[in-house]
C-alpha cells in the first residue's frame, strides 16, 4: 500500500494572514482572561491573630460500660514574651581603654555609625573568630573602629590581616 502525501503552499500574503491570525487569537485568550480575572471578586482578607482559637475536639472512645467521658477544656494560647532586650551598653573610648590589655590587634574597619560597625563586626564573626574577639571602640571624634585581636605575636595579626584582605576587608590592618 502506498502513502499518501499532501503538499500545502503558501504565498507569502497567506503565511502572513496565518501568523496574523494565530496572534489575533492569543491576545483575544488574554484579554479575555485578565477581564475574567477583574471581574472576579477577591477573597476577604483574613487575619489570623484576630480569630478567636477554636477548641480541638479530642478524639472520643468508646468503652463498654464506661462512665461518661467529660471533655476536657482547651487551655487558651498566650503570645510568647519577646526575649528581654540588652540594654545598649557605652562604648569605652579609644584614649581610656585599650582592647583586652596588650597584644597586637587587627583594625577592620572605621566607621562614623554604630550600626555600619556592628554589621561588619558580623561578617567578621562569620569568618569564624568569636564575639569576644571582636570590638567595637567608639573614638572621641564620632567614629567606630572594628578591631580583632589580641594577637600574641606580629606573625599571627600579619596573617589575619592578609585573610581579611582576601575576604574583602582591604582597609584592614595592623594596630601595635
Amino acid at each position: 500500500m502506498s502513502g499518501r502525501y499532501f503538499e500545502v503552499v503558501l504565498s507569502g500574503r497567506q503565511f502572513g494572514l496565518l501568523i496574523a491570525a494565530v496572534v489575533g487569537l492569543v491576545g483575544v485568550a488574554f484579554v479575555l482572561g485578565i477581564g475574567v480575572g477583574v471581574l472576579q471578586p477577591s477573597p476577604p482578607e483574613v487575619h489570623l491573630a484576630a480569630l478567636p482559637p477554636t477548641p480541638v475536639p479530642s478524639p472520643v472512645v468508646e468503652e463498654p460500660m464506661a462512665a461518661p467521658v467529660e471533655p476536657t477544656p482547651q487551655p487558651t494560647v498566650a503570645p510568647a514574651p519577646s526575649p528581654p532586650r540588652e540594654p545598649e551598653r557605652p562604648l569605652p573610648r579609644l584614649g581610656h581603654v585599650q582592647p583586652g590589655g596588650g597584644g597586637r590587634w587587627v583594625q577592620v574597619a572605621a566607621l562614623s555609625r554604630r550600626e555600619q560597625a556592628d554589621g561588619v563586626r558580623q561578617r567578621v564573626i562569620a569568618l569564624g573568630f568569636t564575639a569576644a574577639q571582636v570590638v567595637i571602640q567608639a573614638t572621641g571624634e564620632g567614629k567606630y573602629r572594628v578591631r580583632l585581636g589580641p594577637f600574641p605575636d606580629e606573625e599571627s595579626a600579619r596573617r589575619v590581616t592578609s585573610r581579611l584582605h582576601a575576604e574583602g576587608f582591604t582597609g584592614a590592618f595592623l594596630v601595635r
